[in-house]
């Protein structure tokens, strides 16, 4: 599985001194599904060897 994530960092300004702070963040995270074809090919892997001499 592949897998994306975004963070987004929210800023707020103090109204007594007017310092800029990070106040908070969202963070978001797509997954993305293997594909059909692949899950296939993995299956197979090791199950069988050609050998020649």
């Amino acid at each position: 599985m592949r897998a994306t994530s975004t963070v987004v960092m929210h800023y707020a300004a103090c109204p007594e001194c007017g310092r800029i702070y990070v106040s908070g963040g969202t963070t978001t995270t797509y997954s993305q599904k293997k594909d059909p074809s692949n899950i296939d090919r993995e299956a197979g892997k090791g199950r069988t060897i050609d050998v020649s001499a």
